[in-house]
C-alpha cells in the first residue's frame, strides 16, 4: 500500500499583491509574503518547490542582477545570516527594457536535518531554473536566457549555517535580487512567490 503524501503551501498565505522594493545594490528582499516553515515541517525527505516571477524596467543602462531563493531564521531580514538554497549568475539587463519578464524555479529535499545532540547538521540539495528576458520597450517576446541554477555542482547541496537552516526552529524562505548599480533600473517586482513543500 503506498504511503500517502501531501502537497502544500506551508502556511497557507499566498499573496494576492506585488512587491516593488526600492532597487538597491546590495541583496534586496522581494518577497511579496511572508512564507515561514515551521519545525515540523522540515523533515528528512521533505521536498521543496519554489517559484517566483515578475518583471522588470530600465532606462539605457545595461547593469546585471542576480536572482535567488534564501533562507534564514524567521525574523531575520535578508541581509542578516542567510543561506542560498539558489542563485543565478549575473544577468544582464536589457537596455531600455519596459516590463522585461523573469521567473525562477527551485525544487530541492531536506537530505539531512537538525538533531538534538547535532544542531548544525541540516542540508537541502536542490537546483533549479532561471528564465530572464532583456526585451527592450515593451517586453514579452522569447526567453533571452534560460539555464540551471545553482551554476555548479558543489553549490547544489547547501549546508546549515548557524541558525539559518536549523531545522529545530522556524525558517523564512525569501525570493532576492542584487543589482550590480542602481543606474537606470527604474524598478524591479514580483508579482507572485509560491512555496510548496511535499511529504
Amino acid at each position: 500500500m503506498p504511503q500517502t503524501l501531501w502537497s502544500a503551501p506551508p502556511t497557507g498565505s499566498l499573496n494576492v499583491a506585488n512587491a516593488s522594493p526600492a532597487i538597491a545594490a546590495a541583496l534586496t528582499d522581494l518577497s511579496p509574503v511572508s512564507v515561514v516553515l515551521l519545525p515540523g515541517q522540515m523533515n528528512l525527505g521533505t521536498r521543496i518547490r519554489l517559484f517566483a516571477q515578475g518583471e522588470y524596467t530600465t532606462t539605457s543602462a545595461t547593469p546585471n542582477c542576480i536572482l535567488g531563493f534564501y533562507m534564514s531564521a524567521a525574523g531575520t531580514a535578508i541581509s542578516g545570516t542567510i543561506i542560498t538554497l539558489t542563485a543565478s549568475a549575473a544577468l544582464t539587463a536589457g537596455s531600455s527594457a519596459t516590463s522585461a519578464p523573469w521567473q525562477l524555479f527551485y525544487w530541492g529535499r531536506f537530505a539531512a536535518v537538525s538533531g538534538p545532540n547535532s544542531v548544525a547538521t541540516s542540508s537541502i540539495y536542490g537546483q533549479g531554473t532561471v528564465y530572464w528576458s532583456t526585451v527592450a520597450g515593451g517586453g514579452g517576446g522569447a526567453w533571452t536566457n534560460v539555464y540551471g541554477t545553482p551554476t555548479t555542482a558543489a553549490l547544489r547541496t547547501v549546508a546549515q549555517s548557524t541558525t539559518a537552516g536549523n531545522t529545530l526552529t522556524a525558517q523564512e524562505v525569501m525570493v532576492g535580487s542584487t543589482w550590480s548599480t542602481v543606474t537606470a533600473v527604474t524598478s524591479m517586482t514580483c508579482d507572485e512567490f509560491t512555496c510548496e513543500l511535499i511529504g
